[in-house]
């Protein structure tokens, strides 16, 4: 999962690599885009502010952001640390810039 993607330029790169991969982004209009730009079938794009993840529990195998917190008010930055320990897999990785 991509906590900030935009219009979807990593995910179309990962995608030939992973079996799935999800862009969040707080943007609607960014979404859109990365939804016209990005048709690979295992690529899913989601508009969220990151408060709220629409992902299960324990679900994901690896979570990346960079230059994106810094941008957040603290208390959802906070929130979106919580959302990303209760979908990250147990031994899943979260790195972030």
């Amino acid at each position: 999962m991509h906590i900030g993607c935009g219009i979807g330029r990593i995910e179309k790169y990962l995608s030939k690599y992973v079996k799935e991969c999800h862009g969040i982004d707080i943007s609607e209009t960014m979404i859109a885009r990365a939804k016209q730009m990005v048709k690979e079938k295992n690529c899913f794009f989601h508009a969220t502010d990151g408060q709220r993840l629409p992902f299960e529990d324990n679900s994901i195998d690896f979570v990346y952001s960079v230059l994106v917190f810094q941008h957040m008010p603290t208390k959802m930055f906070y929130k979106n640390l919580d959302e990303v320990k209760r979908v990250l897999k147990k031994g899943g990785k979260f790195i972030f810039q």
